[in-house]
Order: C-alpha cells, then sequence, then structure tokens
C-alpha cells in the first residue's frame, strides 16, 4: 500500500514556508527539526542520506530560494470551531501531553501545531498520515528533539481521526479545509 502523501505547500504563504525564517528552513534541512517541525515519512529519507550532509552555505542557498518562493494564502473553506469541537477531548487525551495547550509544543516536547504547514496543507493527506501511522525519526540523524509520534490507526476510528484532524486545523489561529470520515477511511485504506 502506498501511503505518500502529495508533497506540502512549499510557497511562502501562511499554509506552506511563509512563517519560517531562513535560518529555520535550513535547519530543518540539515537535522531533520526545527523550531516550527519536525522530518516524518519521506522527508526523513530525504535529510538522512542527502540533506544533512550539505554544507552550512547550500542550506543558506536552498532555504534562500525556498523561502523565495511565491504563492497565495488558502481563501477556500475551512474547519469551523464547531466542527473541530468534537476532537478536543481527543486532543486533550492524546496529544496536549507532547504537543502542549497552546499547540506550540516545545523542542523537547512535540512539534508545534499552531502555524503549522502539515496542520494547515489545503490538501490534509499529511496530516492524516501522521495521526493513523505515526512518525519516526531516522536514527541516522542525531537530534536533541523530539521522539517518535505513535500511531493512532489501531486506536482510533475514522470519525475520531476527522474529528481530530478538524480540531487541530480549527484552532490557533490554523486555517485549512476540513477533514471527513471518508477521507480518513480512503487513505487508510490506501486510497
Amino acid at each position: 500500500m502506498d501511503r505518500l502523501p502529495p508533497p506540502l505547500d512549499l510557497a511562502a504563504t501562511k499554509q506552506g514556508l511563509g512563517a519560517w525564517t531562513t535560518e529555520q528552513i535550513a535547519g530543518y534541512l540539515g537535522k531533520g527539526y526545527s523550531a516550527r517541525a519536525g522530518s516524518f515519512g519521506p522527508m526523513n529519507a530525504v535529510i538522512a542520506n542527502s540533506t544533512r550532509h550539505l554544507t552550512p552555505a547550500d542550506l543558506r542557498a536552498i532555504a534562500v530560494y525556498l523561502a523565495s518562493l511565491g504563492g497565495a494564502d488558502y481563501e477556500g473553506p475551512a474547519a469551523t470551531a464547531e466542527e473541530g469541537r468534537p476532537g478536543r477531548p481527543l486532543y486533550e487525551e492524546h496529544c496536549r501531553e507532547c504537543h502542549g495547550d497552546s499547540g506550540r509544543g516545545g523542542l523537547f516536547d512535540g512539534p508545534p501545531l499552531a502555524g503549522s504547514a502539515v496542520v494547515q496543507g489545503e490538501d490534509a493527506s499529511s496530516l492524516i498520515n501522521v495521526i493513523l501511522y505515526g512518525s519516526d525519526r531516522p536514527e541516522s540523524i542525531a537530534s536533541p528533539a523530539w521522539e517518535a509520534m505513535p500511531a493512532y490507526a489501531d486506536r482510533l476510528d475514522d470519525g475520531e481521526i476527522a474529528a481530530l484532524g478538524n480540531y487541530l486545523r480549527a484552532s490557533w489561529g490554523n486555517r485549512a479545509p476540513p477533514v471527513t470520515p471518508e477521507r480518513v477511511a480512503r487513505q487508510r485504506g490506501g486510497d
């Protein structure tokens, strides 16, 4: 089963890298984490096998380029607070310990969800994947930051994962389309 999501929006928008500094982008590419995110999924292989071997000057050049990409902020329908409400107890039970009440996480706790490109991606595939299947940091990336996130595919049903996704997408200033149980079911099934 192919679980690779479409690539995240890397344009310099609120949903992409628009809020990241050049140093944060370069650090992420070189170490697999920054104050804004930790790598997971196919990006782990990119960092472990490629970008962590680049010079600081090369990482900065790539970061400057990525920060320069243009794009329009997402302005379509977004998950509402009402749609997010059923996910709050799930967040409090499964996520709050690492990501915090404010969704800002912490370098030794969990990556921030507030302002996250994964949470706010117009396509929810990456968000659904990380909730379903968790995330690991490759052993080859020496990071003092976040450890693995557990998978919830066996703990939460499709409706609960959609509710949790909607809570994340409607909280802390995030703005992204709602997640449906049907979308989660398709992704869980490999579509």
